[in-house]
Formats: structure tokens, C-alpha cells, sequence
């Protein structure tokens, strides 16, 4: 086979751009391909309601590594989401209120206990799972965890809560081994993995990291630009574009998240577990939704159980000198419970936050986007070993992405880090 390039590389996500960067620096000739007309990915800084806002991913923390080193290499600055002093709850649709400190010790047993066996049963995360435990606990859910607890009705309600937001899903549809892995790379310490989650973020935006990694890749970026079939052979990889266009390659990495693979023709079929997940979708369904609101003078903290409209809403910070404040929000269905206008939005919000009023919003719909549909990768039971497959597929065609990451798995920290070792697998079997 002629190949026009050495590697071709579908998507220009954080995976995408470290993946180009790396085989460039190693002296490959690379494309990368993009669907978008931006980079990023599931991470967007785009200007909304006035300001600057992360649509997608957004957190980063000195305990992710491997973006950290990023935030090292670029001299990246970074800014800080506040603790909230007040925070309210919901229970059986009964609203408490106290301090955040409160809100913390009210589920922090349950919590605690929901993750205890996470370094016993991944004890190196950063590594395919192995031995057998992992198997039998991946046919569970984290309410399946929580039940064993005898939790009562409010720390098992904030328990539920808790976890809802963090798969951006109700916690019946998640994995509990997805629960354990996030776990394991917290030390054990659900605080410690709070933290990670949801206190440090990028001064200016996400974007800047991703300018910043798009100015060492030494190929071309092409956007706009829809891949259609990957088709491996003996002496290389062809790609496809929907255009017709057909780009011979030594390899190829697909960057894709796991909800859009079913769009892509792949000519050597998937391993049979990983056919499964793409055909059944992983868990984040969900939203996350940016509001203008007043009402409120001090930074708070509301959660509810995921059988309501949000699971989590957020102080960010203050806007202007009119009282108003800046707000995130996570809801764990987009489909039942759409984000379509403000009279909507603040009813969501009002069953949370006694005395607010949004007067804008901003969100946009992942699931009905046709390059990711879904949020951040959360597995469902009975996945694990499916996603596994696709992060150590043999041959000329390899994954990369938050999506199959071992460690920070849904993270940008997992983007990098799964583009760091698929470019030095590709350099050692055909580079």
C-alpha cells in the first residue's frame, strides 16, 4: 500500500491534539480529521450569557498527572471554583437546609463506605483491570452498593445524589466498578476525589490548553471533516470520509467517543464485548446547564436524588455589581427533563434553591449531538470488559480518549493519558 500519511487520527479532542502532538515529535507524518468546525471535543469554552464558559468538560486537579504536566509544559493558569458556605437538600422531596460543612458529614459514611474496597479491588489503576473480583462487582450498579449499606433515608437520598452527578446519570444505570475505579485514583478518599472533581479549572478556559497542544502538532487539522469507514488491512489502514475521499495510512486512532463508533464502519469487526457497549451506550445521559440568577448573597451548594430534574446546582461566582451570580448545574436525563426555556429552568432550579431567580441560562444538548451523544463516558454494569477491549485492541487501528483511559477515565487527565500510550504503542508495531 502508498500511504499518504503515516497516521491517521479521527477527532481533535484533547486525545486527538496529544496523540498528533506525540507521533509528530516522534517524526511521524500525521492528519488529523474532525467532525466539528472548533477543537475540543466534549470540552468547549464558547462565550455565553456575557461571558466565558465551559459547555464541556471543564475541572482539572494537580492529582491528574498527566494534564498536569500540560498545565506545567504550557505555563497554563488556573483559577479556582469556590467552596459554598450554605447548602440545601432534597429528601423525599422535602427540602433541608445547613452549612456545606454539614451537608459533607450527612453522607460522608455512606460515601465512604459506597468506594472502601477500591484499592483492594484496582490496586493499579493506571493498568487494565486483572483478576477476578472486578468481574463479579461489574455486574452491579451503585445502588446495588448503596442497598447493602442500610443507609438511612437522608445519606442514602445524598448518596444517591452524589453519585447521580458524578455519572450524570441516575446511579441505578451506573457501574459500580466505575464508582471503584474513580475511587482508586483518589486514594481511597471520596473528599479527596470531590476535590479533584470539581474545584481547579483553567484561568482561560479549556481552550487554551487545546490551542496550546494544537500549536506543537506538526500535521494538518482538518475540519469539518465526517469519517465514515476505517478499513484495516494487512500493510495499512484506509479512511474514508462521507465525501468519498479515502486516505491511506500506516494506522489510524479513533479518538470517538464511545456513542458516535456506531457511525463508523469498521471493516475488522470490534471484540464482541466492546460490539456490546457500543450497541447498548454507556450510562451519561445527562446535562450541564450554566445560569444568571439573583436572590441568593453567599456561595451555595444544592443536590437532589436523581429521580429529580438536577442532581447538583452550584455557586460559581459573582457577575457585575447587580446582585446577580454565575451557577452550574448537572441533571441526569436530557431527555426527560429538557432545557428548553427559562420559565423551565427555574422551576428545575426553584426546587432546589429556596428564594432564587435565573434570568438566563445556557446548556447544550450532548445526547442529540451527532458527534458525541452522551457526556462525559460513564460505563454501565457488565461494560467494563467491553471498554477494556477497545483500549487494547491489536493491529494498526488503535483507541484513544477519555472514553478508554485506565485511570481518570471521563476526564481530560484520561484523554492524555490514553494518547500518551496509544501513540508510543503505534511507534513500537508499525512506526
Amino acid at each position: 500500500m502508498k500511504h499518504d500519511v503515516d497516521v491517521v487520527v479521527v477527532g481533535a479532542g484533547f486525545a486527538g491534539l496529544t496523540v498528533a502532538r506525540e507521533l509528530g515529535w516522534m517524526g511521524a507524518r500525521v492528519v488529523v480529521l474532525e467532525g466539528r468546525d472548533r477543537i475540543g471535543g466534549r470540552t468547549w469554552t464558547d462565550t455565553r450569557m456575557g461571558e466565558q464558559l465551559e459547555m464541556g468538560g471543564g475541572w482539572i486537579h494537580w492529582m491528574q498527572g498527566h494534564v498536569w504536566s500540560e498545565v506545567t509544559r504550557y505555563q497554563l493558569s488556573v483559577a479556582e471554583t469556590p467552596w459554598p458556605d450554605t447548602a440545601h437538600w432534597l429528601v423525599g422531596g422535602t427540602r433541608r437546609s445547613g452549612s456545606a460543612a454539614e451537608l459533607l458529614e450527612r453522607m460522608n459514611d455512606g460515601m465512604r463506605r459506597s468506594i472502601e474496597d477500591c484499592m483492594e479491588v484496582f490496586k493499579r489503576p493506571y493498568e487494565p483491570a486483572d483478576g477476578d473480583r472486578w468481574r463479579d462487582l461489574d455486574r452491579l450498579s451503585v445502588t446495588d452498593r448503596l442497598a447493602e449499606l442500610d443507609l438511612d433515608d437522608e445519606a442514602y437520598a445524598l448518596c444517591d445524589a452524589m453519585w447521580s452527578q458524578n455519572f450524570n446519570a441516575p446511579a441505578s444505570t451506573g457501574a459500580l466498578t466505575q464508582a471503584l475505579r474513580w475511587g482508586a485514583v483518589s486514594n481511597g478518599d471520596w473528599q479527596l476525589l470531590l476535590d479533584i472533581c470539581s474545584h481547579w479549572r483553567f484561568r482561560d478556559g479549556t481552550v487554551s490548553l487545546a490551542n496550546a497542544i494544537k500549536s506543537d502538532v506538526s500535521g494538518e487539522i482538518e475540519l469539518g471533516v465526517h469519517v465514515a469507514r476505517i478499513d484495516e488491512r494487512a500493510d495499512g489502514v484506509v479512511v474514508t470520509t462521507a465525501d468519498g475521499r479515502e486516505i491511506a495510512a500506516r494506522a489510524c486512532v479513533v479518538t470517538a467517543p464511545i456513542g458516535v463508533l456506531g457511525g463508523i464502519e469498521f471493516t475488522s469487526a470490534l471484540p464482541r464485548p466492546a460490539r456490546q457497549v457500543v450497541a447498548d451506550g454507556q450510562s451519561s445521559q445527562g446535562f450541564k446547564l450554566w445560569v444568571r440568577a439573583r436572590g441568593i448573597d453567599t456561595p451555595f451548594i444544592a443536590m437532589a436524588p436523581s429521580d429529580e430534574p438536577l442532581a447538583l446546582i452550584q455557586w460559581e461566582h459573582a457577575f457585575g455589581d447587580g446582585g446577580e451570580f454565575t451557577a452550574f448545574s448537572f441533571g441526569t436525563d436530557a431527555r426527560k427533563f429538557p432545557v428548553t426555556d427559562l420559565e423551565t429552568v427555574n422551576r428545575y432550579v426553584g426546587r432546589l434553591v429556596p428564594g432564587i431567580e435565573v434570568t438566563d441560562f445556557a446548556s447544550h444538548d450532548w445526547v442529540g449531538d451527532s458527534y458525541a451523544r452522551q457526556t462525559w463516558a460513564m460505563l454501565r454494569p457488565n461494560q467494563l470488559e467491553g471498554v477494556q477491549a477497545l483500549a487494547t485492541m491489536p493491529g494498526r487501528v488503535t483507541f484513544a480518549g477519555a472514553d478508554y483511559a485506565h485511570g481518570w477515565c471521563s476526564f481530560i487527565d484520561g484523554a492524555i493519558e490514553s494518547a500518551m500510550r496509544a501513540a508510543r504503542t503505534l511507534r513500537e508495531r508499525v512506526l
